[in-house]
């Protein structure tokens, strides 16, 4: 993959999010509507996005998750919730990728829940750290059962497969990572309503009750899964930070309108140095935040020996950088104007929502929004 390559891909990218999205976030954040997120998904297969982690013998890119990240960023800028369908999904087609050859082919041969051949839509599943019910496989009689529930996921209610991470057995730290059809009996997904982010990608448990597993279903070697899961997890975190800061790159661009439509005298932008102070230290908090999740990729020598805390911490950074855009653009902007003022609501309550997604499940929703009345 070289460079123009990317940078192309990129564009192309940005002008789908452009037509095909933004246009319509606002309109599903107040009717959230699953069949236009299928819609789009759909669409977006013309650009390859749905196969972008895979390699090019599966139809794929073969993007790395540092690219992935990137394309998070623009997506988010559009919409954060459609853009946190495709990060659920490349963070599971990361862990998949480490079955055999001949399994992979299998797995991505197609979805159906648009009723047509399309890449599958994947979402990834692991327990809750303080649930008793905690996702588990165990064997009876030769024959291997899954039961337990999820922690809060997205993708939940659009998924093809789900890939599962569950304790085997009694074996202490025994893990197995497992892909298994969305259809089979036993998989239950009611919707969580209290969620006040992301409302295009509604969060749910998904309840597991003694779902049959063949041998064939387990992803690498089974009991050894504690490192996909480390990996995938590596990278989810950081899709988080970068749509983070996608969402607020939406907020500086609308703050730059904002300005050039309000304080314009003919070709002329009038020059009041508060609002200059203001827009440069926008555009700092927007550099750190990126710069941020860009160098948790960006280890010395590819070493990634990167802790689950210390990609947390950089998406805490990336919250603080959002959070002081928003309110430097209700500084300048007219927090009374509906259009203004609902959009930087929506993205306040996505950035909340994506800042406290965690392994453990604890999606605590927003419940005072910020808002600043002029």
């Amino acid at each position: 993959m070289s460079l123009v390559d990317f940078n192309v891909a990129i564009e192309k990218l940005r002008t789908f999010a452009e037509k095909e999205i933004a246009p319509f976030a606002i309109d599903g954040d107040l009717e959230p509507s699953s069949a236009w997120v299928r819609t789009v998904w759909q669409k977006s297969e013309t650009l390859g996005m749905p196969s972008l982690p895979l390699s090019e013998n599966l139809g794929g890119a073969a993007y790395p998750d540092f690219c992935l990240a990137l394309f998070l960023d623009v997506l988010s800028s559009a919409c954060p919730g459609v853009a946190s369908v495709y990060a659920h999904h490349y963070a599971a087609c990361l862990s998949v990728l480490h079955a055999e050859a001949e399994q992979l082919k299998g797995l991505f041969s197609g979805g159906t829940c648009l009723k047509t051949r399309h890449t599958p839509i994947f979402c990834m599943l692991f327990s809750k750290n303080d649930s008793p019910e905690k996702l588990s496989l165990k064997e009876i009689d030769g024959h291997l059962f899954l039961s337990g529930v999820s922690s809060l996921t997205g993708n939940a209610h659009f998924a093809d497969k789900f890939c599962v991470f569950a304790k085997d057995g009694d074996m202490e730290g025994s893990m197995t990572c497992m892909v298994l059809d969305s259809r089979q009996t036993g998989f239950a997904f009611p919707y969580l309503q209290d969620i006040s982010g992301l409302k295009l990608n509604p969060m749910a448990e998904v309840r597991c009750r003694n779902i049959p597993v063949s041998r064939k279903d387990i992803i690498g070697i089974r009991g050894r899964g504690n490192k996909i899961l480390e990996e995938s997890l590596f990278s989810f975190h950081n899709f988080l930070s970068a749509m983070i800061m996608g969402a607020v790159r939406n907020v500086w661009k609308k703050t730059i309108d904002y300005v050039d439509d309000r304080y314009q005298f003919g070709i002329q932008t009038i020059h009041y140095q508060e609002i200059q102070k203001i827009l440069k230290h926008m555009m700092q908090k927007l550099n750190d935040g990126t710069s941020a999740y860009i160098k948790v990729f960006e280890a010395p020598g590819g070493n990634r020996d990167v802790s689950p805390e210390d990609t947390r911490q950089t998406r805490k950074l990336c919250k603080a950088c959002a959070c002081d855009i928003i309110m430097d653009a209700l500084k300048i902007e007219d927090p009374a104007t509906h259009a203004v003022a609902y959009g930087l609501e929506k993205i306040i309550r996505d950035v909340e929502t994506l800042a406290m997604i965690d392994r453990g499940g604890r999606y605590h929703p927003l419940e005072r929004v910020h808002r600043k009345v002029g």
